[in-house]
């Protein structure tokens, strides 16, 4: 932001070189361009509304703060599904359904009152990242040992985990561990 001089109160941006934020041909103050940044970082908090069509041909599905109390049926169709993100829903329950999608590299379940992840997790040979954060699982089931190509685990403010999981120190793959209680 500029506070002295003829461009006193614009914003100017630094990347490459300085910048003004310029829209519909003038350049904005820091209060306009302020608030415009705060509505659209607000209307991304807000849960997006359902999709009425998925196509079976998905890579990606987002499901951030839809409340869901159990995975939609119609993403079953998904078989080259990459990222399943279910952060901020209801899930109870570990969905097993996740388990069939044999592509899967980034499972998000954030946020879920999950308590237990099953060993049968094993079954998602390519699964790179798994997010748990701010979660109430317990532990860590000892099939993500066999995960040989997981290299990610976020577990940040895990309410119940009382310590490091035993199934760590057993998987090769992962370069990357953030734990907090």
């Amino acid at each position: 932001m500029v506070v002295k001089g003829d461009l006193a109160g614009t914003v100017w941006f630094q990347g490459d070189y300085l910048s003004p934020c310029i829209h519909e041909n003038r350049i904005l103050s820091f209060t306009e361009w302020y608030e415009d940044w705060l509505d659209r970082s607000l209307a991304d908090l807000e849960p997006q509304p359902e999709k009425e069509d998925i196509s079976p041909d998905s890579t990606i599905l987002n499901y951030d703060g839809w409340q869901l109390k159990e995975i939609p049926k119609e993403i079953l169709a998904c078989k080259n599904l990459k990222k399943l993100v279910f952060s901020r829903n209801a899930l109870e329950k570990f969905p097993m359904e996740i388990l069939d999608f044999e592509q899967l590299r980034i499972l998000d379940l954030s946020m879920t009152p999950i308590i237990e992840i099953p060993d049968e997790i094993k079954k998602l040979k390519n699964l790179k990242q798994l997010k748990l954060n701010y979660n109430y699982t317990l532990d860590l089931p000892e099939g993500l040992a066999e995960l040989q190509n997981l290299e990610k685990i976020l577990m940040f403010y895990s309410y119940k985990l009382e310590k490091i999981p035993a199934v760590i120190p057993k998987i090769k793959s992962l370069k990357s561990l953030h734990l907090s209680h």
